[in-house]
């Protein structure tokens, strides 16, 4: 008895157009990965990646957002709370020229990104802090004084 006895009749020729829908996934995860690659000039890019690496950490007192954007300054960056959802918004745009006897060279790149998140907490936009060192934005977001609830018995009457 051979293994092929095993599978039933027709059940080889039905998943041959899965077969053909991943190989095109295939080649089409192959296009973006090598296409991105080279785009160093992307804040904070790895491989097969448009978005800056982010880190959220969230205290008693404070949220504090650290984004890594290698490559950009202050005027390249905006920063928006709106109805407790921080939103990371920037981009690069290089332009490369260059003449010499034989040759001319023109190069054109951008690239932009937009994170949004949902605090976990209300903060107090207008105490906010943001320094960006080194490539590195750091974000501190104080939290809102909360009236702490005390614990109540609601009683329940009879009519």
């Amino acid at each position: 008895m051979s293994i092929r006895s095993l599978i039933p009749f027709g059940f080889e020729r039905s998943t041959e157009p899965f077969r053909e829908f991943r190989r095109d996934l295939e080649k089409l995860e192959w296009f973006f990965h090598n296409f991105w690659k080279g785009t160093s000039f992307v804040p904070g890019i790895k491989e097969g990646s448009l978005l800056p690496t982010v880190d959220i950490t969230d205290s008693d007192k404070e949220i504090q957002i650290m984004a890594d954007l290698p490559g950009l300054e202050e005027k390249d960056i905006t920063i928006e709370i709106n109805n407790n959802i921080f939103t990371l918004r920037g981009g690069k745009e290089e332009e490369k020229e260059e003449k010499g006897d034989n040759y001319y060279l023109s190069e054109r790149s951008r690239g932009y990104f937009n994170r949004s998140f949902q605090l976990p907490a209300e903060v107090d936009e207008n105490k906010a802090e943001a320094v960006l060192q080194n490539g590195t934005l750091k974000v501190i977001l104080p939290k809102l004084a909360e009236e702490k609830s005390q614990k109540k018995r609601i009683e329940i009457k009879r009519k």
